[in-house]
């Protein structure tokens, strides 16, 4: 959902301009689009608006230049795993498509409890709209714990951006610290998104020395530095193939502070037990649905300020692409 236009014609130029056949979208490869149009929509920074309106009717892909010339065959997959409760899946339903009454959302703020404060040991984490309120319950947890604190600082090489770092580049960290690990450990004992504490930091080899993490199924596991790189990528016209060479990399411990991650970040997330705060209020489309959803039952969900009506959005041209796209398939497939 997230995928912006102007990239989607990026992506096209490129395997026209390397691909075989020059003349055909996409250069002649295959694409397959997968992905959940209800959720966030594409980020256009305030700086970029007044060029990109300019150039598309809308940040999202189906309004990209190459995407006019595909024939799509669209696949819709009904079965949800992430949730087994009936009665939240289909409350999730209707906050996806807009079409909770006000029943309904008496139903969902329920879960509305401005007191509540979760104990250390239950691993909930808040999920909010902005950044700044993240980072601000981060800092107070990370303040509650009397215990030192152990700076960690990451090494970047060649040519890796500030604006992509995955994590600090600076961390600070405590014991008792609850954090998100943020690759997957090829032993499969955590994946990119696993909530844990910190259990022990060997400060004599930070930097080199694993991290004991416990995880929220109780196993604990020991986290050692993980490298990211940035890779360039170009065209071998002897071989006609596509090569990918590193231009930069980025070594530190894969893990935040996660007491509280933005609602944003969390996509794709799941969570057992999850606080939402909206602060003033949701502001994106798709943002109270991604929210809610990341939780796996309704009674591990809480609620800092109750869901309004107004919180629930959905851009209309979403519903039209869909419904534009239901329509093809019936008349063309």
């Amino acid at each position: 959902s997230m995928v912006r236009a102007d990239l989607l014609d990026c992506i096209d130029m490129f395997l026209r301009r390397f691909g075989k056949h020059k003349a055909i979208p996409f250069g002649g490869v295959q694409m397959i689009f997968f992905g959940d149009l209800y959720q966030l929509p594409p980020v256009v920074r305030r700086q970029e608006m007044d060029v990109f309106s300019k150039t598309y009717k809308s940040p999202y892909f189906f309004d990209a230049k190459s995407f006019k010339f595909l024939h799509i065959k669209m696949i819709e997959l009904h079965k949800i795993y992430r949730q087994k409760e009936e009665d939240f899946v289909r409350l999730l339903g209707r906050i996806r498509n807009k079409t909770l009454d006000t029943e309904q959302l008496k139903i969902l703020n329920q879960r509305y409890m401005p007191q509540f404060m979760p104990d250390d040991k239950d691993f909930f984490i808040y999920l909010t709209t902005t950044n700044a309120l993240a980072d601000r319950i981060n800092s107070s947890q990370l303040q509650r714990i009397k215990d030192d604190s152990f700076f960690c600082e990451g090494v970047t090489a060649g040519n890796f951006e500030s604006n992509a770092l995955p994590t600090h580049s600076l961390l600070e960290l405590k014991i008792g610290a609850q954090v998100m690990l943020l690759n997957n450990d090829p032993g499969g004992r955590w994946v990119n998104g696993s909530i844990g504490k910190i259990t022990f930091i060997n400060s004599y080899g930070l930097g080199t020395e694993p991290i004991e993490v416990e995880l929220s199924n109780g196993e604990t596991v020991e986290v050692t530095p993980f490298t990211w790189e940035m890779f360039k990528f170009s065209y071998n016209e002897d071989t006609e193939l596509l090569e990918s060479e590193s231009v930069g990399s980025f070594k530190q411990y894969p893990m935040r502070l996660a007491w509280a991650v933005t609602i944003h970040k969390a996509q794709g997330k799941t969570f057992s037990k999850v606080v939402l705060d909206i602060g003033t209020g949701a502001f994106s489309h798709g943002q109270i649905y991604v929210a809610l959803s990341r939780c796996t039952t309704f009674g591990g969900l809480v609620l800092k300020k109750p869901i309004r009506h107004h919180d629930v959005m959905l851009d209309s041209r979403i519903v039209d692409f869909m419904n534009d796209l239901r329509r093809e398939q019936e008349v063309v497939f």
